[in-house]
């Protein structure tokens, strides 16, 4: 009986994932969700309070991931090491040693944060995020180059980097190709960053 309830639980949660990233959270449908997922609204209610909730259940393994990567980036193991390094290889295999903990963030839950959280308590996820990123780049800006002439450009790389997050996540389901590809725009944006801040 137990497996029985896990496995209509787990039913709703990727219908529901599924709805939630084509509709997002305020034209999602709760009985489409519970249809697809092969049960009733009533037997709906035995899991969760209602769509905010089940909501709430999808992306916040997501929110609390990509805050407490942007927060704790600095505390990384080895991140001075990168500082130094002139060899892309070895950037490349530092960086994804640092970076592979945080990966399960960036996945389907990420892109719904992203894009349809609105009317719900992570409407302003995604602005806290930018404004995260944006503070994040204008410390490397005033670390390593506070002459920099285009200052504006961290909260134009902060959009940049989160869109191209958003694009690989929707556009490969492969978790291998998901992962190079995140990893190499991770190291597209801090090579192209630190190559700029180190030659204007």
């Amino acid at each position: 009986m137990q497996t029985k309830k896990e496995e209509i639980q787990q039913a709703i949660f990727k219908s529901a994932e599924n709805e939630f990233l084509e509709k997002g959270f305020e034209k999602a449908s709760l009985r489409q969700i519970v249809k697809k997922a092969g049960t009733s609204l009533g037997n709906f209610y035995n899991y969760y309070e209602n769509k905010e909730a089940l909501f709430v259940s999808i992306v916040e393994g997501a929110y609390i991931g990509m805050m407490q990567l942007v927060n704790n980036h600095n505390q990384w193991e080895g991140n001075d090491v990168l500082l130094d390094l002139t060899d892309v290889a070895v950037w490349r295999r530092e960086l994804r040693r640092l970076i592979l903990p945080i990966v399960p963030a960036i996945t389907t839950p990420f892109v719904i944060l992203i894009e349809g959280s609105q009317g719900t308590q992570f409407a302003h996820a995604k602005e806290d995020l930018l404004a995260m990123m944006e503070e994040h780049f204008m410390e490397h800006i005033e670390e390593f180059n506070p002459k920099y002439p285009n200052p504006q450009m961290a909260k134009v790389m902060a959009e940049q980097l989160i869109f191209g997050l958003v694009m690989i996540v929707k556009n490969h389901k492969d978790d291998e190709m998901r992962q190079q590809l995140i990893i190499e725009e991770i190291l597209f944006f801090a090579i192209g960053i630190m190559g700029i801040l180190k030659t204007s």
